[in-house]
Protein backbone atom coordinates (compact mmCIF):
# COMPACT_ATOMS: atom_id res chain seq x y z
CA UNK A 1 0.00 0.00 0.00
CA UNK A 2 1.36 3.37 -0.99
CA UNK A 3 0.29 6.55 0.81
CA UNK A 4 -0.16 8.94 -2.09
CA UNK A 5 -0.03 11.98 0.19
CA UNK A 6 3.42 11.24 1.57
CA UNK A 7 4.55 8.79 -1.17
CA UNK A 8 5.55 6.36 1.61
CA UNK A 9 5.14 2.61 1.48
CA UNK A 10 2.92 1.88 4.47
CA UNK A 11 1.74 -1.69 3.88
CA UNK A 12 2.91 -4.80 2.08
CA UNK A 13 2.62 -8.56 2.22
CA UNK A 14 4.29 -11.34 0.26
CA UNK A 15 3.54 -15.02 -0.16
CA UNK A 16 3.36 -17.68 -2.86
CA UNK A 17 -0.36 -17.04 -3.47
CA UNK A 18 -2.72 -14.16 -4.25
CA UNK A 19 -5.55 -14.88 -1.84
CA UNK A 20 -7.58 -12.35 0.11
CA UNK A 21 -5.58 -12.80 3.33
CA UNK A 22 -2.52 -11.43 1.52
CA UNK A 23 -4.38 -8.22 0.73
CA UNK A 24 -5.83 -8.01 4.23
CA UNK A 25 -2.37 -8.31 5.78
CA UNK A 26 -1.12 -5.39 3.68
CA UNK A 27 -4.21 -3.31 4.48
CA UNK A 28 -3.84 -4.07 8.18
CA UNK A 29 -0.20 -2.95 8.09
CA UNK A 30 -1.25 0.28 6.37
CA UNK A 31 -3.99 0.97 8.94
CA UNK A 32 -1.47 0.35 11.73
CA UNK A 33 1.06 2.68 10.08
CA UNK A 34 -1.59 5.41 10.15
CA UNK A 35 -2.41 4.65 13.82
CA UNK A 36 -5.93 3.68 12.75
CA UNK A 37 -6.74 7.15 11.39
CA UNK A 38 -8.02 6.02 8.00
CA UNK A 39 -11.74 6.86 8.05
CA UNK A 40 -12.76 8.05 4.58
CA UNK A 41 -9.46 7.07 2.94
CA UNK A 42 -9.87 5.50 -0.49
CA UNK A 43 -8.34 2.03 -0.74
CA UNK A 44 -7.61 1.85 -4.46
CA UNK A 45 -7.15 -1.60 -6.00
CA UNK A 46 -7.63 -3.47 -9.23
CA UNK A 47 -10.67 -5.65 -9.89
CA UNK A 48 -9.11 -8.89 -8.68
CA UNK A 49 -11.30 -11.23 -6.68
CA UNK A 50 -9.11 -10.81 -3.59
CA UNK A 51 -9.98 -7.08 -3.53
CA UNK A 52 -13.69 -7.54 -4.18
CA UNK A 53 -14.27 -10.40 -1.73
CA UNK A 54 -16.64 -10.20 1.22
CA UNK A 55 -13.67 -10.28 3.62
CA UNK A 56 -12.06 -7.28 1.92
CA UNK A 57 -15.34 -5.38 1.95
CA UNK A 58 -15.85 -6.22 5.63
CA UNK A 59 -12.32 -4.99 6.45
CA UNK A 60 -12.98 -1.72 4.62
CA UNK A 61 -16.28 -1.22 6.41
CA UNK A 62 -14.75 -1.99 9.81
CA UNK A 63 -12.02 0.63 9.27
CA UNK A 64 -14.27 3.06 7.36
CA UNK A 65 -12.13 2.78 4.24
CA UNK A 66 -13.74 3.49 0.89
CA UNK A 67 -12.97 0.75 -1.66
CA UNK A 68 -12.36 2.20 -5.12
CA UNK A 69 -13.57 -0.94 -6.91
CA UNK A 70 -15.94 -3.75 -6.20
CA UNK A 71 -19.20 -3.74 -4.37
CA UNK A 72 -20.26 -1.19 -1.83
CA UNK A 73 -22.92 -1.48 0.80
CA UNK A 74 -25.06 1.55 1.42
CA UNK A 75 -25.86 2.49 4.99
CA UNK A 76 -29.41 1.88 6.12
Amino acid sequence: MLDLGSRRLIGYSMDDHMRTELVLAALDMAVTARAGHVAGVIAHADRGSQYTSNDSLDFCQTHQLRPSVGRTVSAC
